[in-house]
């Protein structure tokens, strides 16, 4: 046996209430789209990065613990938003 990682799935996405609400919304964006006049979308995008990536895990000799050398002081966090529309970002 071996460990893993474990992915937690949340709760409320595969209810029946979030798909109901999944339904209308995209039953709403149709009609936008049917209308005689046209509607531009605005796709909106956030991610976070942190600027110090270091492995989680490690290799050693068995029964020995994996060690590394570090400053022990955490990197910055940078959160980068873009938008993009008919025209481009």
């Amino acid at each position: 046996m071996r460990m893993k990682k474990v992915y937690r799935v949340p709760f409320e996405r595969n209810s029946v209430r979030h798909k109901d609400l999944h339904y209308e919304y995209v039953q709403r964006i149709l009609q936008l789209d049917a209308m005689a006049r046209p509607h531009e979308y605005l796709f909106l995008d956030e991610a976070g990065f942190n600027l110090q990536k270091r492995r989680q895990r490690g290799r050693y000799i068995n029964g020995q613990r994996a060690i590394t050398e570090d400053s022990g002081q955490r990197g910055g966090n940078i959160t980068l938003c873009a938008a993009m529309g008919l025209e481009g970002l």
